[in-house]
């Protein structure tokens, strides 16, 4: 007898389903009918039905009786104060809560508020980045109205707006007459850079009065001395020498030194000019008068400048052979910028060629002034193709000057007008064939693009005969003064008496 699985054939002529008998003839196989099978289909869903409803109903069951109390007497220890006595089974785990829930519930007191301050109160404040002296007052709970009438009052000696970071303020305050939860300015010092003391009081009727102490000063000879890490400019600061001394300095060296390349740490500079000092040996921060004398030592090569007037009145930088500084043109016409991109073939960053360059292009944020790079008249002003807004100057019959990708022109630039050497003539943009703000900067020799960096300018006319022996006096006193005084100390001025003796000497120096 063969032991095969049977499979199921439905018949299609009489309709039923028939079951092969394997080992016995085809014939003879027997069939289940269609309705009988119907029947036991429905049988065993019902069968299935019922299991599955007796099965939920078994686990409900156990999850009520053995899963549900050890959940609940679990959370109740846990959390006691939550639970209630019928949460758990056991009369340890109710006396537990029972005794936790006993205790009183003490809720947290909120803490006192400030006492009121005590006045008059003084207040010693410091000027930090972003701080006006406005937003100071306002900090202090002074009214608005009266804080703009306090600053409006001290305009009279000062700019407030002019505060340093780090400069201190002393402020007393009472209570406000009016507003009693305000405070009011009773009196308020503020000490200056030049060394005045601006002091401000309260007057009965709300108003206030102004007084200024200014400290006796005297001009004392300075020798600044400064050391180049990460900028020219950062080591003139930290030897004393004011900006506007380092810029007009800047502008006499710059006929001769390239400051954008020329500029490495190391380097040093070193003036010798007057600065204001009181009796008691302070000096006032900023401001320098009668700069006579500049050196830049770079690379172990000391540049020096002198000043010098001469018998007309026209005075100048000239160099220790008594050539003036100034040359026909200046090397880099605009300050703190860096050249970009050299004269010579290079590959045009907008075309995407290769192409000659014919000028210098020197980076610098949109809106930076451009200086003439000498005297001359202004041939040519608007717009120029690729160069966007340009300007050309002709300074003589052999140079010009040509400026392009300007933003915007100076309003006192026109077509024939006059400009000096160092005057704003325009400002950085990048208009015309320009990838980013810079200034495109040409010389042109006899109609010729020539390099800007590697040419070289006639001097001007030099000092001679008697001009040059005044020069010589008043360069040996510099040198003289120089070798007295200590780098970057403050002298103390000599008593009244003293200064009034030595007096009559300076009459007769240049």
């Amino acid at each position: 007898m063969v032991t095969k699985a049977s499979t199921l054939h439905y018949s299609s002529r009489t309709h039923r389903l028939v079951v092969p008998q394997y080992g016995a003839p085809r014939a003879a196989s027997s069939a289940i009918p269609a309705k009988r099978l119907s029947k036991l289909r429905v049988n065993w869903f019902i069968i299935g039905s019922v299991c599955g409803i007796a099965m939920s109903f078994f686990m409900n069951v156990v999850f009520t009786s053995l899963i549900l109390p050890h959940y609940r007497s679990f959370r109740a220890l846990e959390h006691p104060e939550l639970a209630t006595l019928r949460d758990v089974p056991t009369r340890l785990a109710q006396q537990k809560i029972a005794k936790v829930q006993a205790k009183p519930i003490i809720e947290a007191k909120a803490p006192p508020p400030p006492p009121p301050p005590s006045y008059p109160l003084k207040v010693a404040l410091k000027v930090s980045s972003g701080d006006t002296l406005l937003t100071m007052l306002l900090k202090q709970n002074v009214p608005s109205q009266e804080a703009h009438q306090v600053v409006n009052t001290l305009k009279k000696e000062f700019n407030p707006g002019m505060l340093r970071v780090g400069q201190r303020i002393s402020l007393t305050l009472d209570k406000h007459e009016r507003l009693n939860d305000r405070a009011a300015v009773k009196e308020l010092a503020i000490r200056l850079p030049s060394l005045t003391t601006v002091e401000l009081a309260r007057l009965k009727e709300g108003t206030f009065s102004l007084a200024a102490e200014r400290v006796k000063m005297v001009d004392t000879p300075y020798r600044a001395v400064g050391k180049v890490r990460s900028s020219l400019y950062q080591a003139a600061a930290d030897a004393g020498i004011p900006s506007a001394t380092m810029a007009e300095l800047v502008r006499a060296f710059s006929y001769d030194i390239d400051f954008q390349r020329e500029i490495h740490p190391g380097d040093t500079i070193e003036v010798l000019m007057n600065r204001k000092v009181a009796e008691s040996g302070e000096a006032a921060m900023g401001g320098a008068s009668n700069v006579r004398y500049a050196a830049l030592t770079l690379h172990g090569k000391k540049h020096e400048i002198y000043h010098f007037a001469d018998s007309s009145g026209l005075s100048g930088w000239f160099d220790a052979r008594g050539n003036s500084v100034k040359k026909s043109l200046l090397k880099t016409p605009m300050n703190a910028a860096r050249i970009s991109s050299g004269y010579g073939m290079r590959r045009h960053p907008v075309l995407g060629y290769s192409k000659m360059h014919r000028g210098v292009d020197f980076a610098a944020r949109t809106g930076t002034p451009i200086l003439a790079a000498g005297d001359g008249v202004v041939t040519y002003r608007g717009w120029k193709g690729g160069y966007g807004n340009y300007v050309q100057v002709k300074h003589n019959a052999t140079y010009q000057t040509a400026y392009g990708h300007i933003s915007r022109f100076h309003p006192s630039v026109k077509n024939g007008s006059r400009v000096k050497q160092g005057q704003v003539i325009a400002y950085v943009g990048s208009t015309g064939m320009s990838t980013g703000p810079h200034l495109h900067f040409e010389v042109l020799q006899a109609g010729r693009q020539v390099n800007p960096t590697a040419q070289k300018f006639n001097t001007s006319q030099a000092l001679a005969g008697a001009q040059m022996q005044r020069f010589k006096a008043r360069m040996a006193s510099m040198r003289s003064e120089l070798a007295k005084l200590q780098p970057n100390q403050i002298t103390k001025p000599a008593a009244p008496q003293q200064v009034a003796m030595a007096s009559p000497s300076k009459s007769g120096t240049q």
